[in-house]
């Protein structure tokens, strides 16, 4: 087995693989003479009579394969971090005459579209998921669900007025906040408490949690 250990610098690498190509090239052309002996002690005879010798364009076979004579002096060779494997900088075989596949194909610039191109800070893009139009069906659902709740009250509480866009706003972006500081571990009384070490300090700046327990009660989309 080859010791790679025992290379040192690129031209060493080089000649060796050179080497083992040239033996490679030897090897074939023995295995094609032996071939060629086999089949012919029992070829058949054909009545008619086709001539033994063909013409063969040589250019139709150039660039095919590894040509170790070709650019070799600029190829540069690195042995790997196993000290076993050499990378080289430029391909061994040209695949020239092989067909780029559809996925490498690029057909159309990446990017934004439509509305999106013109949007330029964070809020503007969540408004292309959640626009205007959305947030005032969601005040007037969850309204009508909150004056439902009212009639089960017997005393009126401060936390059950009615929501309005802006709040709407609010608690949806609490919620993201929360996925993104990753708090799901976290109860409410965490979320909201008072501790410095464990609070997150704009949710009680929001709202309550009486407030925001009741908001998630009576939410409605439709």
């Amino acid at each position: 087995m080859l010791n790679l250990h025992s290379f040192v610098g690129p031209e060493a690498i080089r000649r060796e693989l050179e080497r083992q190509i040239e033996e490679e090239d030897e090897d074939d052309g023995a295995d094609a003479v032996s071939l060629s002996s086999e089949v012919s002690d029992g070829v058949l005879q054909n009545e008619v009579d086709v001539d033994d010798e063909f013409q063969v364009d040589s250019n139709e076979y150039e660039g095919d394969g590894f040509n170790a004579n070709q650019d070799s002096s600029s190829r540069d060779f690195v042995l790997g971090k196993d000290l076993e494997t050499i990378w080289t900088d430029k391909p061994l075989l040209e695949h020239s005459h092989y067909r780029t596949p559809n996925t490498n194909i690029i057909t159309h610039l990446p990017g934004a579209k439509g509305r999106a191109k013109n949007a330029n800070s964070e809020l503007e893009f969540f408004y292309l998921f959640i626009d205007d139009s959305m947030v005032a069906m969601v005040v007037l659902y969850t309204n009508e669900e909150i004056i439902r709740m009212i009639l089960e009250y017997s005393t009126p509480q401060r936390y059950t007025s009615p929501t309005n866009e802006k709040e709407v706003k609010a608690l949806v972006g609490m919620l993201i906040m929360s996925g993104v500081l990753k708090n799901s571990n976290l109860s409410l009384d965490d979320l909201f408490s008072n501790l410095i070490k464990i609070c997150i300090p704009f949710f009680r700046a929001t709202m309550s949690k009486t407030r925001f327990m009741f908001q998630l009660c009576v939410l409605r989309f439709d």
